[in-house]
């Protein structure tokens, strides 16, 4: 079909056809009327000169974002694992795969911008400035910016102090715990408090994040301790999220042991809010045992020493009836926060809960009056005990029990009081009795019987300062030397040797120092 062609100059996109029927013409004037009205409110656009490259191959216009992405992805793809794959470089200047791509809003920014604005955003970041003063190309400074931007770094210590601590706090301060009990159990003594836990690994950052953090997490923090008896067995010693209630009152023998068994974080803590709870009607007397030797081994661990500013104490004591039973309980309870009464140097101490007036006051007084160094017992008698405990095992493995029994007994030389004896006693005297056992006295009831059991341990210290081990290791040389002679000899030479004793009776042996073949041999 002849067309009409376009002169120079014209644009192909008004060229028309030359045989265009008018009613065509008229229907498609028609269709236009009847098309969207709000095309009808576009823009002027007879200004802008349209270009092939502004279309896609539907016809549609094609914005610059649109462009710059399908220009991205001819630069990158996806492998099989997911991982970006840069297919070639972002342009022929550069000689390494880029990193990070500047974002459009980024490369809008720096084309916007002035060359005074680009150098003071390059001297702002801290970027090196390559010209001097005078000498600036804005195309450069784009690139120092761009190349920034693909190795962004942030350094958490350059942020100021204030901010730094605003991190801190939301790291590492508790949240607020509205647990009431545990969904396993229908109790609150195995409940894990999401929100009482906090995120501590940024401690371990550098020394300065570590010097800077360790305040806010021990001066911002109440850690919460609860010590309770339900019935037996059922007891709990926890310290935050850690049960300790088996270590912390271990009978008998590994009482003392208990203190040790505390976590050394626990003297740098500054608020401290202790609940001590009797709850049922379990036995009695086992549950105070149970409360006021965890009570006496944290105060004999905060002995040592401890950055307490604030120590809030919840007593709960079910056990007893206040209307009828007021009396007994207002002395079993004095007896319990006895271990308490060793402690000083605290700022403020609150007592809450079932606990006297005036017995609250009495302790209070006590604990917040100055800092005084109090004798540990529980500490100097763990390790009394335990020296104790090395020498009556090295004496009776000189002298064992059975081999005494059954010869030296038959001789009367096992006989009358003995070092090794008195020493036994003691141990039995200094273990741990507490006063609510029936078989027991008590030895931290009162400071007079706490004075009762230093007299005790006096006496121990003694006895066990009089072994002399330096005659001892003088008679072991004599014993090693006498029986190495002893050794040297030829065992043929003897008639009780290997291969000389006759075997015999076992009676007729004991009854008689020699055998029956040196008898026959004499009197041959």
């Amino acid at each position: 079909m002849p067309t009409v062609q376009a002169s120079p100059g014209t644009n192909p996109q008004n060229t028309v056809q030359a045989n265009r029927d008018p009613d065509a013409d008229q229907g498609a004037e028609d269709n236009d009327e009847s098309s969207n009205d709000n095309e009808s409110d576009d823009d002027d656009m007879s200004h802008y000169t349209f270009r092939e490259s502004d279309y896609d191959s539907d016809g549609n216009s094609v914005d610059e974002l649109d462009k710059a992405q399908e220009r991205k992805n001819r630069l990158m793809q996806f492998d099989e694992d997911g991982v970006l794959q840069w297919l070639q470089n972002e342009s022929s200047y550069t000689t390494s795969e880029p990193g990070r791509q500047p974002t459009s809003s980024e490369r809008r920014l720096y084309d916007a911008a002035s060359v005074f604005e680009l150098r003071q955003y390059v001297r702002e970041r801290g970027l090196c400035d390559p010209y001097r003063e005078g000498l600036t190309l804005k195309y450069f400074y784009i690139r120092v910016l761009e190349q920034a931007d693909r190795n962004k770094k942030f350094r958490f210590l350059d942020l100021p102090p204030e901010m730094r601590n605003i991190v801190y706090s939301e790291l590492l301060t508790f949240g607020y715990c509205c647990c009431r009990m545990c969904v396993e159990c229908g109790s609150d003594h195995q409940c894990i408090c999401l929100a009482r836990r906090c995120d501590i690994a940024i401690l371990q950052v550098s020394k300065q994040v570590y010097k800077e953090a360790k305040d806010i997490l021990y001066a911002d923090n109440t850690v919460e301790s609860k010590i309770f008896f339900l019935s037996d067995p059922v007891r709990s010693a926890k310290i935050h999220n850690t049960e300790f209630g088996d270590a912390l009152m271990a009978r008998r023998e590994g009482f003392y042991a208990g203190m040790y068994c505390l976590p050394d974080w626990f003297r740098r803590i500054q608020h401290l809010q202790l609940t001590i709870g009797a709850h049922g009607h379990g036995e009695m007397a086992r549950g105070f045992e149970f409360l006021q030797g965890c009570l006496l081994n944290i105060a004999s661990f905060l002995l040592e020493g401890h950055s307490l500013k604030t120590l809030r104490i919840h007593v709960t004591n079910h056990l007893y009836d206040p209307l009828t039973e007021a009396e007994d309980a207002e002395h079993f309870m004095d007896i319990l926060l006895y271990p308490l009464r060793r402690l000083s140097g605290f700022r403020n101490v609150v007592f809450t809960g079932d606990v006297d007036d005036a017995l609250s006051l009495d302790i209070k007084t006590q604990m917040q009056g100055p800092k005084t160094q109090t004798f540990n017992t529980v500490k100097h008698l763990h390790h009394l005990r335990k020296e104790a405990h090395a020498f009556v095992s090295m004496v009776e493995e000189l002298n064992p029990s059975d081999f005494r029994d059954s010869i030296y007994e038959l001789h009367e030389v096992w006989q009358g009081p003995s070092l090794v004896n008195r020493v036994k006693w003691l141990l039995e005297e200094t273990a741990y009795f507490s006063y609510f056992e029936e078989d027991g006295e008590g030895e931290f009831r009162d400071a007079r019987a706490e004075e009762n059991l230093h007299m005790k341990m006096w006496d121990l210290e003694s006895c066990l300062n009089g072994a002399d081990f330096r005659r001892f290791e003088q008679k072991k040389v004599g014993y090693e030397t006498a029986r190495a002679s002893r050794m040297a000899l030829d065992p043929k030479e003897t008639s009780f040797g290997k291969g000389g004793r006759v075997e015999e009776d076992p009676c007729e042996y004991y009854d008689r120092p020699w055998t029956s073949r040196i008898v026959d041999d004499i009197f041959d």
